[in-house]
């Protein structure tokens, strides 16, 4: 993701696969909520010329430390 806010659009995003191969974001956004220490995923990827939803897609808790 680039830059830091709180909510990241289609282009901001940079995903790749296993490979390291950069795959095509067709839409979607990645909030951050700081107060409650989640991630909002939602976004589709173009496979094959289809949009699809992201297999990682839904609401994730935040560790702030390992």
């Amino acid at each position: 993701m680039k830059g830091k806010t709180t909510e990241y659009a289609k282009d901001d995003i940079d995903l790749k696969d296993a490979n390291f191969h950069l795959v095509p974001v067709d839409s979607g956004k990645i909030l951050v909520d700081e107060k409650k220490s989640t991630i909002q995923i939602t976004i589709k990827v173009s496979t094959n010329g289809v949009a699809q939803d992201f297999i990682g897609n839904g609401t994730y808790k935040v560790r702030s430390r390992l």
